[in-house]
C-alpha cells in the first residue's frame, strides 16, 4: 500500500512538472531575430523520426488501453469478492487488497498516459515552431521572388495590364522592369501594360535589381470576325414624319469588332 502512494506522489510530480519542462524546452530551440515576426528554430524532426514517435505513440496507448480494462475488471471481481465474501475476515482483506491495488494501478496507467501525451505534444510542438518558423535571407529587406499572373491570352490588337508584387512586401526596392522577348508580337512599356500586335507567342521576363525573374507566357491569336449581321425588323413601314428603330445583333456574339456603321 505504502508503494502504491509512492508510485502515485513520483507519476503526479512528473505530470505537474511536464508542462513547465516543456515551455522552457520550446524557449530555447526558438530566438527572435528582431525583424518582424520571424525567429529561427532548430531543425525539423525527419520523416523516419515522426513515423517512429506515431508508432511508439499508437502501441503505448494500445498498452495502456490494455492495462486500464485489466485494472477495471480486477476492482469488478474485487467488488464481487467482497460482497461475496461473507463477513470471512481473509476474504475481506482479499477482497480488499485487490480493489486497492487495481485502483491504484488505474491511477497509474492514468498518469503514465496523460506523461506520454505530453512528452509527444512536446516533440510535435518543437516540430510544428520548427515549421512556421521564417527564416530570412541573410540581407534584411532583398527581394527574394515575384509574383504575378504565369501566363496570359490575348486577341490581336487586345490590351493587358501584368500586375506585378515583390516578396517579401517589405523589401527595400521594390520596382521592378518589363520586358518582351519578341516586340513583333506584343509589346510591354515600363508599366507593364503588354499591346497584341500580332499572332504568335512569347514571354514578357520581369525582372528586380536583386536579381529575381518571372516570366509570364503571352498568347496572341486572330480575333474572331464578323460572319454576318441579324436585323429586327428585316422590313419596316412607317408614314412620314414618323420614327422607328432598328436593331442590330453582331453575329458571332464571340466578334472582336462589334461597331456597325449605318448608311
Amino acid at each position: 500500500m505504502a508503494l502504491c502512494k509512492k508510485l502515485l506522489l513520483v507519476c503526479a510530480l512528473i505530470f505537474l512538472f511536464l508542462p513547465i519542462s516543456q515551455n522552457v524546452f520550446a524557449s530555447e530551440i526558438c530566438d527572435d531575430t528582431g525583424f518582424d515576426d520571424t525567429l529561427v528554430c532548430g531543425k525539423a524532426n525527419s520523416d523516419e523520426e515522426r513515423a517512429m514517435m506515431d508508432i511508439v505513440g499508437n502501441v503505448l496507448n494500445a498498452i495502456y488501453g490494455v492495462v486500464g480494462i485489466l485494472a477495471v475488471v480486477f476492482v469488478v471481481s474485487g467488488g464481487i469478492k467482497y460482497s461475496t465474501s461473507q463477513g470471512d475476515p481473509g476474504k475481506v482483506q482479499s477482497a480488499k487488497n485487490t480493489i486497492t491495488y487495481s485502483v491504484c494501478g488505474l491511477a497509474v496507467t492514468l498518469l503514465a498516459f496523460g506523461i506520454t501525451a505530453l512528452i509527444l505534444d512536446a516533440i510535435s510542438g518543437q516540430e510544428n515552431r520548427t515549421k512556421v518558423a521564417v527564416n530570412n535571407d541573410s540581407e534584411h529587406g532583398q527581394v527574394i521572388a515575384i509574383s504575378s499572373v504565369d501566363s496570359t491570352k490575348l486577341i490581336k490588337g487586345q490590351s493587358f495590364t501584368i500586375k506585378a508584387s515583390v516578396i517579401p512586401d517589405y523589401a527595400d526596392n521594390k520596382n521592378v522592369s518589363f520586358n518582351s522577348g519578341d516586340e513583333n508580337i506584343a509589346t510591354v512599356d515600363a508599366s507593364g501594360k503588354l499591346l497584341a500586335k500580332s499572332v504568335g507567342t512569347t514571354n514578357v521576363t520581369i525582372s528586380s535589381s536583386d536579381g529575381p525573374q518571372k516570366n509570364v507566357a503571352v498568347t496572341v491569336v486572330e480575333g474572331q470576325p464578323v460572319t454576318s449581321i441579324k436585323l429586327k425588323p428585316t422590313e419596316i413601314t412607317i408614314e412620314k414624319d414618323k420614327s422607328t428603330y432598328i436593331t442590330a445583333t453582331v453575329l458571332p456574339s464571340s466578334a472582336v469588332n462589334k461597331n456597325l456603321v449605318w448608311t
